[in-house]
């Protein structure tokens, strides 16, 4: 943004630093808006998607496969369900 300031000129500020004009000009907007502090990153709490398995599903899935490296997704499926009663699919497992 200095640099931009200084030549007058965003394009060529743009191809001397690398930055896109559209960023040089986010990047004016948030600091207009918020100052020093709307520049900077953003932490976003740790959310869990709605169509993600459940934590306590995944917690057995990583035990269960922890224990039991030498078996794939389909035989950790089948053997949670007997074992354990908790269905997942075996792509389930792959994701976890």
């Amino acid at each position: 943004m200095a640099l931009a300031d200084r030549l007058g000129n965003v394009a060529e500020a743009s191809r001397l630093s690398g930055v896109s004009r559209d960023t040089i000009y986010r990047h004016r907007r948030l600091f207009k808006e918020g100052g020093i502090d709307a520049l900077k990153r953003q932490e976003t709490p740790d959310r869990h998607h709605k169509n993600c398995t459940d934590r306590a599903i995944e917690e057995i899935v990583i035990e269960f496969s922890l224990a039991n490296p030498h078996l794939g997704q389909s035989k950790v499926s089948r053997l949670l369900k007997s074992e354990r009663n908790v269905d997942i699919h075996a792509s389930g497992v792959r994701n976890v």
